[in-house]
């Protein structure tokens, strides 16, 4: 029997924006400026954003392109 935990791990913003290949300014403006992602302070001074809330936001931003059927 296994007692593995699964972390959901905390990203510093250079990170996440690495994560998704952003630059670290763009990062901000688009995901934190406009508080579409949660923020969880470790410290006061060290901010981080969990791997599952960037992910989750990536899903509901992602656009699904769907071909039309030809009658």
């Amino acid at each position: 029997m296994s007692n593995a935990c699964t972390l959901d791990p905390a990203l510093a913003y250079h990170e996440a924006a690495k994560y998704v290949r952003l630059s670290l300014r763009q990062f901000r403006r688009v995901y934190i400026d406009t508080g579409a992602l949660p923020i969880v302070r470790v410290s006061e001074r060290r901010p981080r954003v969990r791997l599952s809330d960037l992910n989750a936001c990536l899903s509901s931003r992602t656009a699904s392109f769907v071909q039309a059927q030809s009658k």
